[in-house]
């Protein structure tokens, strides 16, 4: 069976629910999401899962035995492994036709340059510690999108933004991407 074949098949019960036209968008859609911890790795699968074909994962620690508890790529085999690429691995066993990027580092002042934030549709933060968030003002500002944020599961609107439910700690959308009829606010 060919990649392409399997994806549609994957995706044929989703279809049925959303529409084509909304799993063409979904598998057009460039999402980052940094930090495949207990937050992240389960919202990386979900994301391929549910349609996702562009996604980078950003994370600089290998799988130890106290993620076993919490952390979807954590298992006895993988421990000592590289936490992006075996959830990188994991994902394209969901998805073969998807395009994984996993990105062994840590974001900082002096890796932002690296990372383009501006050529993804999705920036989830996920990282358990402030001090490596991507989303510092600095780079919000430089930002040429409006973002919504959500800390702690308490949502801040921006103008014209939108907001998706998701355990992670922050999530940035493009609302340029979104159909008006889903935009917080309307009912069209």
């Amino acid at each position: 069976r060919s990649a392409g074949n399997m994806t549609e098949d994957i995706f044929q019960r989703t279809e049925l629910l959303v529409g084509a036209e909304v799993m063409r968008r979904l598998a057009s859609t460039n999402v980052i999401v940094f930090g495949v911890g207990g937050v992240g790795s389960w919202c990386a699968e979900a994301l391929v899962r549910s349609g996702i074909s562009h996604l980078t994962i950003v994370d600089s620690d290998c799988v130890a035995v106290s993620n076993l508890n919490r952390q979807l790529m954590a298992t006895t085999k993988t421990i000592g492994r590289s936490k992006v690429e075996v959830l990188r691995e994991r994902l394209l066993d969901i998805n073969q036709a998807a395009s994984i990027k996993a990105v062994q580092k840590i974001y900082t002042k002096e890796t932002a340059s690296d990372f383009s934030l501006d050529t993804y549709d999705y920036i989830i933060d996920a990282i358990d510690h402030e001090s490596s968030s991507p989303i510092h003002p600095p780079i919000v500002v430089s930002m040429r999108f409006s973002v919504t944020t959500c800390f702690n599961n308490v949502p801040c609107r921006a103008p014209k933004a939108f907001l998706i439910p998701i355990s992670a700690r922050r999530i940035f959308i493009r609302p340029d991407i979104i159909p008006l009829r889903l935009r917080a606010g309307t009912n069209k």
